[in-house]
């Protein structure tokens, strides 16, 4: 019954939509005769040549014509006028989101008479304001992919790296959540997690196969108020459609252990390489049903992947006899196990040209995952620290275009998604995390995630109407998406003990103990983070001249998120001003945007462009989650030291004789706003050879009230006094105490205020050259030196005393801003590049390669050295944060493969080879990161040996063979 509302209210609520060019493109130019003057009133055609698609215009009074809205694809164009010959244009090559230039020119004659020529349409798109990058279907289909996620070659783009965090897209040094997933001009992403749809690149592989992808656009900086819900990036993806032609494919890609490189970590333990294997298969079919009237296509895309998963500790253990004592009991929990990974994914689309005016669009995509022991394996946990997964979506898309007449076109877009997440564990007990000389070295026992359930479902109705007049192309839209979501989390619910060292497991001496317990008469960690979504925008694209386009608009953005009408009635929340369970609405989200193209030489070869705006973007639903249940009511979270501690592996499942004592709570600040970005950009494009565009730009960037979460219940800290085991004294500060107790108002444990109060800067200047396929060639390439500076802006730390959270909090919470420094996305020099060579004899070569600086990180204490509760964020005396740099990361992707004729023409064998990192280069994802071991006994830092030594690294080489029947 929760999912009927939001139907009826789509049913009868007549909405419109901000993206309609999300999912298409514009083809605009002037005509002019031999002379160079504008000829009005020529008549237009303009035909896609695959599907036989046509849009009849007529030229202004100043020449000019502008088609949009139109598929992604190759179209021909014919023009003609009495009293000039016919020119028909043709291979005119249209992308995703981009707005194409093709200038014509009229001879005298007679209108029978035509002439054809090859169109050109100019390599720079002189109009667009906005950084974007394309990926066509030949990258996609030919340039090396390890995984074979598609969204992995956005990293292509300038200004856009991995989210060193959890692994998501990061732009303009932007968190993953922060951008927005566009698949054929709707939403494509995870409202909970803040995540693409199946939470695709770090729950399981993807959840859209490579294969069912036509092209897409990376959108960096200053895009259209069109377009929003991003205060990063944009990815702006369409699927393939049917042809009048019947075309398809067969796939296969294998991997094995034979065939790969061992891991450094293995070859400097003596271990041989792991059980590894990997399966992928599948293919497509598409074409016509009726000829230039309704089209098919279908794509299926399986993966069986089969994964080893050393477990090793990170850091050599004392000599002493208690951590000696403790490697022999925890040798058992070393032992390596596997992931596996099932993926199933199934695409289908049909297309339908119902008459000149109406087109529509239908897809659906079925995705299916199950991943065994794929939640959180990693080399410092535990076999029975992970648990299996299963990760079910189904999205509905349907499009339906409108040409009410030559000049206006309506835009009408409808979404269903449904996502379902539950996970269970492995293990039973409580979580052990065992921590030695300031980092984490083993995690055991039940996650304190797990068992976890998500089930979320987002309807959603866009629609926009644009207009052309004369020199302009006005286009007004709005968006409703209703959100409903069910969430099912049991964070520390079983336990979590955690221990300070080897010798102090040994001798059962557990530094905290962690646990959570379900109130009362409340559903507990059962929770309802629902969220609708609003927005209306305005756009004008006026070409003021024949070389000035102007670009502007505004857009505004609504959100508001399902709280609790439970409260926390404790007096101490009143004194702050604050309420359990409320979610603030920013009804203040009003964006404006400005941008300029700007022609300098009459051919269109060379053009300066800029753009400047304001972008907002919502919060994941995991913020409304924890609001609801972390209120000290629904779920009470404690946690106990000294003498409290109950005795390891004692897990409490009732409610201490003493009493609940002090919860940790969440709460959200009553000022908070959504988080919001100015970005602006200023490039320069030109075309030095035909086929050929080089960017020089810059990209500039300023986050304001991105979201982080800081205990607010805590003592001013004093200045302390220690002594380092080589040299003179040190001084570092230190709360008296973190128990509550001690704490301002003791009737807590942390009162973690999720804020809008973090910032960021971005700096970035670009190269970019690219060369569109032609002579069998091909080049994208890019280098881009940047500087991210933030004051550690998090906004999903949702678990206490979590190795996971908690290091992404800052280390004092009553001053924030000293952890201004460096972002965690921070890579200053970045050098991006691929190519693709069709030599002869149907040999083809592909490579994708990458240099960039290493991660920055922090110098951090092996201790809670300012004692606040959390032992992940302490810096070592004299560190700033993120000060510190790992090793730079090179990698070498290629790709070779030879075609062969099949029964006839048209039909091919292609066999693949292809080498990830070929050179084998280790490059390090974790380095050890504490260089003094403080001892609070006789406070005493003592130096560490271990100290920048790696302790984990991405993929060594790793071969794969393929196959592929194309016809």
């Amino acid at each position: 019954m929760r999912y009927l509302l939001p139907i009826l209210i789509l049913v009868f609520v007549r909405p419109a939509e901000p993206q309609s060019e999300a999912g298409s493109g514009v083809l605009s130019g002037t005509v002019v005769d031999s002379s160079g003057q504008a000829v009005p009133g020529a008549s237009i055609a303009i035909t896609n040549t695959a599907t036989g698609l046509g849009r009849a215009l007529t030229t202004t009074g100043t020449g000019l014509y502008t088609a949009v809205r139109l598929p992604a694809g190759l179209y021909s164009i014919s023009v003609g006028k009495p009293g000039f010959r016919s020119v028909i244009h043709s291979d005119i090559r249209l992308n995703v989101g981009a707005a194409a230039t093709l200038d014509i020119t009229l001879e005298p004659g007679t209108v029978t008479d035509s002439i054809t020529v090859l169109a050109d349409t100019a390599t720079t798109e002189v109009g667009r304001s906005s950084v974007s990058t394309t990926i066509d279907t030949r990258a996609i289909r030919d340039l090396p992919i390890n995984g074979r996620n598609f969204l992995d070659f956005t990293t292509l783009a300038p200004g856009v790296v991995r989210d060193p965090r959890v692994g998501d897209l990061s732009f303009a040094g932007q968190r993953g959540p922060a951008n927005s997933i566009l698949i054929d001009g709707m939403d494509g992403n995870s409202a909970y997690w803040g995540q693409s749809v199946g939470r695709a690149g770090f729950r399981n592989p993807y959840s859209f196969s490579q294969d069912s992808i036509a092209e897409f656009q990376v959108l960096t900086n200053s895009f259209a108020p069109e377009i929003g819900r991003a205060t990063g990036g944009v990815v702006n993806v369409i699927t393939k459609s049917g042809t009048n032609t019947l075309h398809g494919t067969a796939f296969w890609f294998f991997r094995d252990r034979v065939l790969n490189a061992n891991t450094f970590f293995n070859n400097r333990a003596g271990i041989s390489r792991q059980p590894y294997h990997y399966s992928q298969f599948g293919g497509n079919l598409g074409g016509p049903v009726i000829r230039n009237r309704l089209f098919f296509f279908a794509n299926y895309d399986g993966q069986r992947n089969t994964s080893p998963n050393a477990v090793y500790l990170p850091v050599a253990a004392p000599a002493d006899e208690s951590s000696q004592r403790a490697l022999v009991e925890l040798a058992p929990r070393l032992t390596p196990y596997t992931t596996g990974a099932d993926n199933n994914i199934t695409t289908l689309k049909a297309d339908w040209t119902a008459n000149a005016s109406n087109n529509l669009s239908l897809r659906y995509n079925r995705h299916r995952f199950k991943g065994r022991n794929a939640e959180f394996p990693g080399p410092q946990s535990a076999a029975d620290h992970t648990g299996d997964t299963i990760l079910d979506t189904d999205s509905v898309n349907l499009t339906h275009t409108a040409v009410l007449n030559p000049r206006i076109v309506l835009d009408n877009r409808f979404l269903f998604l449904r996502e379902i997440n539950p996970s269970t564990a492995s293990g039973d007990g409580p979580e052990v995390v065992i921590r030695q000389g300031g980092v984490t070295a083993l995690s055991f026992g039940r996650g304190n995630f797990l068992p976890r359930a998500t089930e979320q479902a987002k309807y959603g109705i866009v629609q926009s109407l644009t207009g052309v007049t004369g020199g302009h192309t006005l286009k007004f839209g709005y968006d409703l998406k209703l959100e409903r979501a069910t969430n099912l989390a049991t964070n520390l619910f079983y336990g979590q003990y955690t221990f300070n060292s080897f010798a102090d497991f040994a001798n059962r001496r557990p530094a905290s103990y962690a646990q959570a317990i379900p109130g009362a008469n409340t559903s507990g960690g059962l929770t309802y983070p629902d969220r609708n979504e609003f927005a209306f925008f305005a756009q004008d694209s006026w070409r003021a001249t024949a070389r000035l386009t102007l670009n502007y608009g505004a857009r505004y953005d609504l959100f508001s998120y399902r709280g609790n009408d439970v409260r926390n009635p404790d007096p101490a929340l009143a004194a702050l001003s604050l309420q359990t369970g409320v979610m603030p609405t920013d009804y203040g989200n009003v964006a404006g945007r400005f941008g300029f193209g700007y022609r300098l030489d009459r051919a269109g070869h060379i053009a300066l462009r800029g753009g400047i705006g304001s972008f907002y973007g919502s919060i994941a639903g995991l913020v409304p989650r924890t609001v609801q249940a972390q209120n000290g009511l629904n779920v009470q979270t404690f946690t106990l030291l000294g003498t409290a501690i109950p005795t390891y592996p004692t897990v409490l499942t009732t409610t201490p004789a003493a009493g609940i004592p002090a919860s940790d709570i969440y709460v959200m600040d009553s000022g908070f706003r959504s988080p919001r970005t100015h970005q602006w950009n200023l490039n320069l494009e030109f075309t030095p050879a035909a086929g050929y565009a080089v960017t020089v730009g810059y990209l500039g960037l300023r986050g304001t009230h991105l979201t982080r979460v800081r205990d607010i219940n805590q003592l001013p800290s004093e200045s302390v006094t220690g002594q380092l085991a080589d040299s003179g004294a040190v001084t570092f500060d230190r709360r008296p105490g973190v128990a509550a107790p001690q704490r301002p108002y003791p009737s807590f444990g942390r009162i973690s205020l999720i804020e809008s109060a973090a910032d960021s800067t971005y700096h970035a200047g670009f190269v970019q050259v690219r060369r569109r396929y032609a002579q069998r060639f091909q080049v994208l390439a890019s280098y881009t030196w940047s500087k991210v500076i933030d004051t550690a802006p998090y906004g999903t730390a949702f678990i206490p005393n979590s190795a996971a959270e908690d290091p992404n909090l800052v280390m004092d919470s009553l001053n924030p801003n000293a952890d201004r420094g460096p972002g965690d996305a921070h890579i200053p020099h970045r050098l991006v590049a691929s190519a693709l060579w069709d030599t002869l004899y149907g040999l083809q070569i592909s490579t994708v390669t990458s240099l960039q600086s290493g991660r920055v990180f922090s110098a951090r204490s092996n201790v809670d050295l300012n004692n606040d509760g959390n032992r992940f964020t302490d810096r070592s005396p004299g560190y700033g944060r993120n000060t510190l740099t790992s090793p730079a990361n090179y990698n070498v992707d290629v790709r070779v493969s030879r075609s062969f004729r099949l029964f006839r023409e048209g039909f091919e064998l292609r066999l693949i080879g292809e080498a990830f990192n070929v050179f084998n280069r280790a490059n390090f994802t974790g380095i050890a990161q504490t260089p003094l071991n403080y001892t609070a006994a006789t406070r005493l830092f003592v130096p560490n040996t271990t100290f920048l030594s790696p302790t984990a690294s991405a993929d060594p080489r790793i071969l794969q063979l393929a196959a592929r029947i194309n016809f």
